[in-house]
Protein backbone atom coordinates (compact mmCIF):
# COMPACT_ATOMS: atom_id res chain seq x y z
CA UNK A 1 0.00 0.00 0.00
CA UNK A 2 1.20 3.51 -0.84
CA UNK A 3 1.81 5.71 2.09
CA UNK A 4 0.57 9.21 1.72
CA UNK A 5 2.87 12.19 1.60
CA UNK A 6 3.09 14.82 3.36
CA UNK A 7 4.79 17.34 1.47
CA UNK A 8 5.73 17.48 -2.30
CA UNK A 9 8.64 19.48 -3.27
CA UNK A 10 8.54 20.51 -7.51
CA UNK A 11 12.38 21.43 -8.61
CA UNK A 12 12.40 22.52 -12.01
CA UNK A 13 15.70 21.77 -13.56
CA UNK A 14 17.28 23.11 -17.09
CA UNK A 15 20.91 22.48 -17.45
CA UNK A 16 21.70 22.54 -13.52
CA UNK A 17 24.73 20.01 -13.68
CA UNK A 18 26.26 21.95 -11.41
CA UNK A 19 23.91 22.46 -8.75
CA UNK A 20 21.15 19.67 -8.89
CA UNK A 21 23.53 17.51 -6.47
CA UNK A 22 23.78 19.71 -4.05
CA UNK A 23 20.41 21.10 -4.18
CA UNK A 24 19.16 17.23 -3.67
CA UNK A 25 21.48 16.32 -0.82
CA UNK A 26 20.01 19.28 1.54
CA UNK A 27 16.59 17.34 1.22
CA UNK A 28 17.94 14.23 2.64
CA UNK A 29 15.48 13.81 5.89
CA UNK A 30 16.78 11.45 9.08
CA UNK A 31 12.96 10.78 10.09
CA UNK A 32 9.67 10.39 8.39
CA UNK A 33 11.61 10.53 4.93
CA UNK A 34 8.82 8.11 3.38
CA UNK A 35 6.14 10.91 3.74
CA UNK A 36 8.32 13.00 1.61
CA UNK A 37 8.09 13.10 -2.45
CA UNK A 38 10.77 15.27 -4.38
CA UNK A 39 9.67 15.47 -8.38
CA UNK A 40 12.33 16.99 -10.45
CA UNK A 41 10.97 17.87 -13.77
CA UNK A 42 13.82 17.87 -15.89
CA UNK A 43 12.89 20.70 -18.68
CA UNK A 44 14.67 19.29 -21.75
CA UNK A 45 18.47 20.28 -20.16
CA UNK A 46 21.14 19.34 -22.99
CA UNK A 47 24.08 18.93 -20.04
CA UNK A 48 24.25 15.85 -17.38
CA UNK A 49 20.97 17.48 -15.72
CA UNK A 50 18.81 14.34 -16.29
CA UNK A 51 21.64 11.84 -14.90
CA UNK A 52 22.00 13.57 -12.14
CA UNK A 53 18.43 13.39 -11.02
CA UNK A 54 18.09 9.81 -12.11
CA UNK A 55 21.02 9.16 -9.98
CA UNK A 56 19.33 10.20 -6.89
CA UNK A 57 15.74 8.35 -7.76
CA UNK A 58 17.89 5.53 -8.28
CA UNK A 59 18.99 5.75 -4.83
CA UNK A 60 15.91 7.43 -3.20
CA UNK A 61 13.12 5.35 -5.10
CA UNK A 62 10.38 5.94 -2.47
CA UNK A 63 11.37 9.70 -2.32
CA UNK A 64 12.88 11.38 -5.62
CA UNK A 65 10.94 11.33 -9.06
CA UNK A 66 12.25 12.12 -12.55
CA UNK A 67 9.96 13.58 -14.21
CA UNK A 68 11.84 14.75 -18.28
CA UNK A 69 10.43 16.44 -20.27
CA UNK A 70 10.48 19.46 -23.29
CA UNK A 71 11.71 22.51 -22.67
CA UNK A 72 8.64 24.39 -21.88
CA UNK A 73 10.28 27.28 -19.18
CA UNK A 74 9.60 27.53 -15.43
CA UNK A 75 5.91 27.61 -15.40
CA UNK A 76 5.37 24.49 -17.43
CA UNK A 77 7.51 22.70 -14.75
CA UNK A 78 5.00 23.89 -11.78
CA UNK A 79 2.24 22.93 -14.23
CA UNK A 80 3.32 19.50 -14.41
CA UNK A 81 4.76 18.86 -11.14
CA UNK A 82 1.42 20.14 -9.40
CA UNK A 83 -0.17 17.56 -12.00
CA UNK A 84 1.37 14.57 -10.45
CA UNK A 85 2.27 15.75 -6.76
CA UNK A 86 1.00 13.12 -4.52
CA UNK A 87 1.80 15.50 -1.19
CA UNK A 88 -0.42 17.36 1.27
CA UNK A 89 1.39 20.19 0.89
CA UNK A 90 3.40 21.65 -1.87
CA UNK A 91 6.89 23.48 -2.47
CA UNK A 92 9.18 24.70 -5.00
CA UNK A 93 12.63 24.66 -5.02
CA UNK A 94 15.16 26.03 -7.34
CA UNK A 95 17.63 23.51 -8.62
CA UNK A 96 20.74 26.13 -8.02
CA UNK A 97 19.20 27.11 -4.24
CA UNK A 98 18.81 24.27 -1.53
CA UNK A 99 17.66 24.33 1.81
CA UNK A 100 19.40 24.68 5.27
CA UNK A 101 19.39 20.85 5.84
CA UNK A 102 18.78 20.86 9.67
CA UNK A 103 16.03 23.47 9.42
CA UNK A 104 14.39 21.04 6.42
CA UNK A 105 13.97 18.14 9.35
CA UNK A 106 12.35 20.62 11.91
CA UNK A 107 10.00 22.34 9.45
CA UNK A 108 8.96 18.85 7.95
CA UNK A 109 8.59 17.89 11.38
CA UNK A 110 6.34 20.51 11.95
CA UNK A 111 4.29 20.23 9.03
CA UNK A 112 3.27 16.96 10.09
CA UNK A 113 2.41 18.12 13.62
CA UNK A 114 -0.18 20.80 12.14
CA UNK A 115 -1.68 18.71 9.92
CA UNK A 116 -2.80 15.69 12.63
CA UNK A 117 -3.23 18.03 15.37
CA UNK A 118 -5.14 21.45 13.80
CA UNK A 119 -8.75 21.57 14.10
CA UNK A 120 -8.56 23.61 10.57
CA UNK A 121 -6.89 22.90 7.33
CA UNK A 122 -4.00 25.04 7.32
CA UNK A 123 -3.39 26.38 3.55
CA UNK A 124 -0.54 28.42 4.16
CA UNK A 125 2.68 28.19 5.70
CA UNK A 126 5.30 30.97 5.52
CA UNK A 127 9.16 30.51 6.64
CA UNK A 128 11.80 32.45 6.48
CA UNK A 129 14.63 32.75 3.66
CA UNK A 130 18.50 33.45 3.71
CA UNK A 131 20.47 35.11 0.71
CA UNK A 132 23.50 33.44 0.16
CA UNK A 133 26.48 33.85 -2.23
CA UNK A 134 28.28 30.80 -4.40
CA UNK A 135 30.35 29.67 -1.51
CA UNK A 136 27.50 29.65 1.00
CA UNK A 137 28.59 33.05 2.69
CA UNK A 138 25.43 34.65 4.02
CA UNK A 139 23.87 38.15 2.45
CA UNK A 140 20.43 38.75 3.69
CA UNK A 141 17.60 37.31 5.25
CA UNK A 142 14.21 37.61 5.17
CA UNK A 143 11.91 37.41 7.99
CA UNK A 144 8.34 38.32 8.86
CA UNK A 145 6.70 39.75 11.66
CA UNK A 146 3.77 37.80 11.68
CA UNK A 147 2.45 36.30 14.62
CA UNK A 148 4.64 32.99 14.95
CA UNK A 149 3.48 29.09 15.26
CA UNK A 150 -0.41 30.29 15.29
CA UNK A 151 -3.11 29.77 12.78
CA UNK A 152 -4.31 33.49 11.33
CA UNK A 153 -6.79 34.35 9.34
CA UNK A 154 -6.39 36.51 6.31
CA UNK A 155 -7.21 40.27 7.43
CA UNK A 156 -5.92 44.04 6.76
CA UNK A 157 -3.43 43.88 9.49
CA UNK A 158 -1.57 41.27 7.47
CA UNK A 159 -1.98 43.15 4.27
CA UNK A 160 1.20 44.61 4.19
CA UNK A 161 3.43 42.04 5.53
CA UNK A 162 2.32 39.83 3.01
CA UNK A 163 3.66 42.29 0.28
CA UNK A 164 6.98 41.26 1.67
CA UNK A 165 7.08 37.71 0.71
CA UNK A 166 8.86 36.37 -1.96
CA UNK A 167 7.99 32.58 -4.10
CA UNK A 168 11.03 30.97 -1.68
CA UNK A 169 9.07 31.64 1.89
CA UNK A 170 5.60 29.70 0.99
CA UNK A 171 4.11 26.53 1.51
CA UNK A 172 0.74 25.40 0.37
CA UNK A 173 -1.82 22.99 0.89
CA UNK A 174 -2.18 21.19 -2.60
CA UNK A 175 -5.72 20.67 -3.11
CA UNK A 176 -6.32 24.37 -2.76
CA UNK A 177 -4.37 24.99 -5.62
CA UNK A 178 -6.11 22.63 -7.41
CA UNK A 179 -9.88 23.58 -6.41
CA UNK A 180 -9.02 26.83 -7.56
CA UNK A 181 -7.28 25.50 -11.17
CA UNK A 182 -4.27 26.94 -10.65
CA UNK A 183 -1.63 27.12 -13.54
CA UNK A 184 1.21 29.20 -14.42
CA UNK A 185 2.25 30.75 -17.93
CA UNK A 186 4.73 29.16 -19.43
CA UNK A 187 7.06 29.55 -22.04
CA UNK A 188 8.55 32.58 -20.23
CA UNK A 189 10.45 33.32 -17.05
CA UNK A 190 9.81 35.13 -13.75
CA UNK A 191 6.26 33.59 -13.29
CA UNK A 192 7.34 32.56 -10.02
CA UNK A 193 5.49 35.75 -8.94
CA UNK A 194 2.22 34.46 -9.57
CA UNK A 195 3.07 31.37 -7.22
CA UNK A 196 2.52 34.06 -4.42
CA UNK A 197 -0.72 36.42 -5.82
CA UNK A 198 -3.41 34.00 -7.59
CA UNK A 199 -3.37 31.47 -4.59
CA UNK A 200 -3.79 34.28 -2.04
CA UNK A 201 -7.85 35.13 -3.61
CA UNK A 202 -8.00 31.36 -2.13
CA UNK A 203 -6.09 31.19 1.74
CA UNK A 204 -8.46 31.45 4.17
CA UNK A 205 -5.69 30.87 7.34
CA UNK A 206 -1.89 30.57 7.46
CA UNK A 207 0.79 29.81 9.80
CA UNK A 208 4.34 31.57 10.06
CA UNK A 209 7.38 28.89 11.03
CA UNK A 210 10.05 31.52 11.57
CA UNK A 211 13.11 29.30 10.96
CA UNK A 212 15.11 29.78 7.65
CA UNK A 213 14.46 27.00 5.03
CA UNK A 214 15.24 28.65 1.71
CA UNK A 215 18.85 29.48 0.87
CA UNK A 216 18.64 31.62 -2.34
CA UNK A 217 22.21 31.76 -4.21
CA UNK A 218 22.94 35.38 -5.68
CA UNK A 219 25.60 36.31 -8.33
CA UNK A 220 25.46 32.84 -10.41
CA UNK A 221 26.76 33.50 -14.21
CA UNK A 222 23.25 33.20 -16.30
CA UNK A 223 20.95 33.86 -13.54
CA UNK A 224 17.26 35.25 -14.64
CA UNK A 225 17.55 38.27 -11.90
CA UNK A 226 20.98 39.46 -13.42
CA UNK A 227 20.24 43.28 -14.43
CA UNK A 228 21.28 42.62 -18.26
CA UNK A 229 18.72 39.46 -18.76
CA UNK A 230 15.94 41.76 -16.83
CA UNK A 231 16.36 44.43 -18.79
CA UNK A 232 16.53 42.35 -22.18
CA UNK A 233 13.48 40.27 -21.04
CA UNK A 234 11.77 43.28 -19.71
CA UNK A 235 8.61 42.10 -22.28
CA UNK A 236 7.87 38.52 -20.52
CA UNK A 237 7.30 41.20 -17.32
CA UNK A 238 4.18 42.64 -19.34
CA UNK A 239 3.41 39.43 -20.76
CA UNK A 240 2.85 38.07 -16.76
CA UNK A 241 1.43 41.44 -15.41
CA UNK A 242 -1.35 41.73 -18.03
CA UNK A 243 -1.69 38.24 -17.00
CA UNK A 244 -1.84 39.06 -13.71
CA UNK A 245 -4.55 41.96 -14.13
CA UNK A 246 -6.76 40.09 -16.24
CA UNK A 247 -6.81 37.10 -13.96
CA UNK A 248 -7.91 39.08 -10.92
CA UNK A 249 -10.80 40.95 -12.88
CA UNK A 250 -12.18 37.29 -14.14
CA UNK A 251 -11.67 35.46 -10.48
CA UNK A 252 -11.73 38.02 -7.74
CA UNK A 253 -15.56 37.79 -7.80
CA UNK A 254 -15.52 34.07 -6.36
CA UNK A 255 -13.61 35.06 -3.43
CA UNK A 256 -13.59 37.09 -0.13
CA UNK A 257 -13.62 40.72 0.30
CA UNK A 258 -10.25 39.89 2.66
CA UNK A 259 -9.06 37.92 -0.26
CA UNK A 260 -9.89 40.25 -2.99
CA UNK A 261 -8.37 43.12 -0.56
CA UNK A 262 -5.02 41.28 -0.55
CA UNK A 263 -4.50 39.53 -3.80
CA UNK A 264 -5.38 43.58 -4.87
CA UNK A 265 -2.51 44.74 -2.97
CA UNK A 266 -0.06 42.08 -4.12
CA UNK A 267 -0.78 42.83 -8.12
CA UNK A 268 -0.21 46.64 -7.18
CA UNK A 269 2.71 46.10 -5.37
CA UNK A 270 4.16 43.77 -8.69
CA UNK A 271 2.96 46.12 -10.90
CA UNK A 272 4.94 49.44 -8.86
CA UNK A 273 8.29 47.06 -9.18
CA UNK A 274 7.75 47.26 -13.37
CA UNK A 275 7.09 51.18 -13.35
CA UNK A 276 9.93 51.66 -10.86
CA UNK A 277 12.15 49.96 -13.43
CA UNK A 278 11.21 52.12 -16.41
CA UNK A 279 11.06 55.40 -14.79
CA UNK A 280 13.25 55.42 -11.39
CA UNK A 281 16.07 53.07 -12.15
CA UNK A 282 17.10 51.58 -15.47
CA UNK A 283 14.99 54.83 -17.67
CA UNK A 284 18.04 55.29 -19.77
CA UNK A 285 18.01 51.91 -20.97
CA UNK A 286 14.54 50.75 -21.33
CA UNK A 287 12.00 51.75 -24.04
CA UNK A 288 9.38 54.10 -22.11
CA UNK A 289 7.32 53.60 -25.28
CA UNK A 290 6.52 50.22 -23.72
CA UNK A 291 5.75 51.49 -20.60
CA UNK A 292 3.32 53.98 -22.21
CA UNK A 293 1.34 51.25 -23.50
CA UNK A 294 0.86 49.10 -21.01
CA UNK A 295 -0.42 52.10 -19.12
CA UNK A 296 -2.58 52.39 -21.93
CA UNK A 297 -4.31 49.01 -21.42
CA UNK A 298 -4.40 49.42 -17.53
CA UNK A 299 -5.84 52.64 -18.46
CA UNK A 300 -8.66 51.17 -20.48
CA UNK A 301 -9.14 47.77 -19.35
CA UNK A 302 -8.28 47.70 -15.46
CA UNK A 303 -9.06 51.14 -13.53
CA UNK A 304 -8.61 49.99 -10.45
CA UNK A 305 -4.73 49.32 -10.78
CA UNK A 306 -4.66 52.04 -12.89
CA UNK A 307 -5.87 54.71 -9.78
CA UNK A 308 -4.16 52.54 -7.57
CA UNK A 309 -0.44 53.09 -9.37
CA UNK A 310 -1.29 56.55 -8.96
CA UNK A 311 -1.70 57.08 -5.02
CA UNK A 312 1.55 55.29 -4.76
CA UNK A 313 5.06 56.67 -3.81
CA UNK A 314 8.67 55.53 -4.53
CA UNK A 315 9.74 53.65 -1.75
CA UNK A 316 13.11 54.90 -1.96
CA UNK A 317 12.25 58.76 -2.52
CA UNK A 318 8.73 59.22 -1.18
CA UNK A 319 6.83 60.69 -4.42
CA UNK A 320 4.15 59.61 -6.03
CA UNK A 321 6.15 59.73 -9.44
CA UNK A 322 3.93 57.65 -11.48
CA UNK A 323 0.99 60.20 -11.00
CA UNK A 324 3.69 62.91 -12.04
CA UNK A 325 4.64 61.07 -14.52
CA UNK A 326 1.17 61.08 -16.44
CA UNK A 327 0.32 64.45 -15.79
CA UNK A 328 1.62 65.84 -19.22
CA UNK A 329 1.69 68.99 -18.45
CA UNK A 330 3.50 69.08 -14.96
CA UNK A 331 6.09 66.77 -16.49
CA UNK A 332 8.40 68.54 -14.67
CA UNK A 333 7.72 66.81 -11.03
CA UNK A 334 8.62 63.66 -12.57
CA UNK A 335 11.80 64.79 -14.37
CA UNK A 336 12.70 66.55 -10.53
CA UNK A 337 11.94 63.12 -8.82
CA UNK A 338 13.93 61.27 -11.10
CA UNK A 339 17.22 63.68 -11.23
CA UNK A 340 16.99 64.21 -7.76
CA UNK A 341 16.68 60.50 -6.58
CA UNK A 342 19.38 59.38 -9.24
CA UNK A 343 22.27 61.98 -8.06
CA UNK A 344 21.49 60.71 -4.96
CA UNK A 345 22.32 57.41 -5.78
CA UNK A 346 25.41 58.54 -7.61
CA UNK A 347 26.80 60.39 -4.22
CA UNK A 348 25.70 57.79 -2.08
CA UNK A 349 27.93 54.98 -4.45
CA UNK A 350 30.71 57.35 -4.68
CA UNK A 351 31.04 57.16 -1.10
CA UNK A 352 29.93 53.65 -0.65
Amino acid sequence: MEVEKLLTIIIPAYNMEKYLERCCKSLILKDNSNLLEILIINDGSTDSTSKIAHSFQNKYSKVFRVIDKVNGNYGSCINKGLSEAKGYFIKTLDADDQFDDLNFQLYFDYLNKIKSESDCRVDLVITDMQRVNESGEKIKKISFSFPQKQICHIGPSFYDEFCKIVPHCVTYRTDLLRDMKYTQMEGISYTDQEWIRYPMLAVKNFVYYPQVLYLYTVGRIGQTMEPDILIKNIWMEFSIKKHMVDFYANNASLYSLNNKKLCEKLILSSLEKTYAQFLMLDREVLDENELIKFDSFLGENHNNFYQGLATLKFEKFPVRYIAYWRDKKNRWRYEWSYSIYNLLRRIKHIFK
